[in-house]
């Protein structure tokens, strides 16, 4: 299994999406995910405000997502209220 780890050394929330299905995961200051995949390494692109983990091989739905303590966690972990929402 490949894996990569998303530490926030930052002060405020950090929004993480797994692309290719554009599903987020919101980490805390201090806090770690780790995104493991059953084939090659998941890429990671940093941009303004956030980051993305990248499936490029297999299958993105294989996608493990866990807490630094092992915790299993899905889209939209610890997302915030109005985050993602459609403007009105």
């Amino acid at each position: 299994m490949a894996s990569v780890s998303i530490v926030n050394n930052g002060k405020a929330l950090l929004c993480v999406l797994a692309e290719p299905l554009g599903e987020d995961f919101w980490i805390e200051p201090d806090q770690t995910l780790t995104f493991s995949t059953p084939d090659e390494r998941p890429m990671v692109s940093w941009y303004e405000g956030g980051t993305s983990v990248w499936v490029n091989d297999g299958d993105p739905y294989d996608v493990a997502v866990t807490t630094g303590a092992g915790e299993a966690v899905t889209c939209g972990f610890q997302r915030p209220p109005g985050a993602f929402e459609p403007a009105t």
